[in-house]
């Protein structure tokens, strides 16, 4: 069985997670538990575990003797979006299959909706982005499927430095406040045909903002 990860190691996985994210450290740097460990006052086991975990999350490559960040490459996007696509589309399909949003899920996911926009307007990026992937990991978190919700948390962890891009076309980030309830008022009149349409166009468009950018 598993070992149960420490606080030290959710630690430094966060810290090393969201500096990758917001590219202090850039593809082909090395990570270093030594300097991380000086610097976060820790001992270098939980900092190595958060490594790893963020091997397995794709966002670090082992090279020789070291462990570097790695570069996101169109077919990495690709890739990326295609899965999530399969991903939530199917998330929408159980929902419907299974009776549809109940009354919280349908208020948690208003209430997501309005938090996003109102991060758009005061330009708050950290809780945009955050608010975003609430907004998608909750529509597979109501299909009642455990295994899907967990390949959706590991890929929303790739997706953040994604996400992080789109800063570069603002314009982008207003058009989500529209799309985001589109999708959620075809979940809740339990229209698989137009929701999972809604949610391929919407994540088709991301796609080609990312491509734009990169």
């Amino acid at each position: 069985m598993a070992r149960p990860k420490s606080d030290a190691t959710d630690i430094a996985f966060n810290t090393i997670k969201e500096r990758i994210n917001k590219y202090d450290l850039v593809p082909g740097d090395a990570v270093s538990d030594l300097n991380l460990s000086t610097e976060l006052n820790m001992s270098r086991t939980p900092i190595r575990e958060a490594i790893l975990m963020l091997v397995q999350c794709n966002l670090i490559e082992r090279q020789k003797h070291k462990y570097v960040v790695k570069y996101i490459t169109s077919n990495d996007i690709k890739d990326l979006l295609d899965i999530r696509i399969a991903i939530e589309c199917l998330a929408a399909k159980l929902i419907i299959g299974n009776g549809g949003l109940t009354v919280e899920q349908k208020k948690e996911l208003k209430e997501l909706e309005n938090k996003y926009t109102q991060s758009i307007e005061s330009k708050n990026y950290n809780e945009n982005f955050n608010y975003d992937s609430q907004f998608h990991r909750a529509i597979v978190k109501f299909s009642g499927n455990e295994r899907l919700s967990g390949i959706m948390i590991n890929i929303s962890i790739q997706s953040e430095r994604l996400r992080w891009m789109s800063i570069l076309t603002p314009s982008r980030l207003d058009s989500v406040v529209n799309e985001h309830p589109q999708i959620r008022k075809f979940l809740e009149e339990g229209n698989e045909k137009q929701v999972t349409e809604t949610i391929t166009n919407h994540l088709n468009l991301a796609r080609e903002n990312y491509n734009k950018i990169t």
